[in-house]
């Protein structure tokens, strides 16, 4: 797969809303950036060279997804229990390990 294939995929899978994002300032924060996200930004993210963050929503209001983000020592383990109770309503969810703890993700059919 071409790494342009692979953005698209990444981007179609994970950005919400294509035509705005977040940048992370050095002190932790986010800022609105106000512009379409660029593959180049979502390569150099994945590098870990910036980070970014994208609006869960499209620009019409909708989402195809829903993402829990728990930055806390014990995150992991609190999104593992609510996996587990997702899981006892057949909803599937994934888990991911993030720098500050991890994000739990539960992607929608239409």
């Amino acid at each position: 797969m071409s790494i342009t294939t692979y953005l698209t995929t990444y981007i179609n899978l994970f950005v919400g809303r294509h035509d705005d994002y977040a940048i992370q300032t050095q002190s932790g924060r986010y800022r609105r950036a106000g512009k379409p996200l660029t593959q180049s930004e979502v390569y150099d993210h994945l590098l870990g060279v910036r980070t970014y963050g994208t609006y869960i929503m499209d620009a019409t209001g909708y989402c195809r997804f829903a993402v829990i983000d728990a930055d806390t020592e014990d995150g992991l383990d609190r999104l593992w229990v609510i996996q587990d109770e997702l899981a006892t309503h057949d909803i599937v969810s994934y888990v991911e390990r993030s720098r500050r703890g991890g994000h739990l993700w539960v992607f929608f059919t239409s």
